[in-house]
């Protein structure tokens, strides 16, 4: 997954195993308002990742290191 040491991807995804895969839409529905939100707003702070500009700055920092 990229930016693994920046992102916590058990705040933003959800993860299963491939043993799980039919019971995937349960697992979706079961996601409560709350942990929606959660997920939601966690997002907002990282989704600059996810754009040129970002993962370009991200790059040069974590090159300058």
């Amino acid at each position: 997954m990229p930016f693994q040491n920046v992102i916590d991807y058990d705040k933003l995804c959800v993860v299963i195993h491939v043993s799980k895969i039919n019971d995937l839409e349960d697992i979706l529905l079961s996601i409560n308002r709350h942990q929606y939100e959660s997920m939601f707003e966690y997002y907002e702070t990282i989704k600059y990742l996810f754009d040129l500009e970002g993962m370009a700055k991200y790059i040069i920092n974590e090159n300058n290191k």
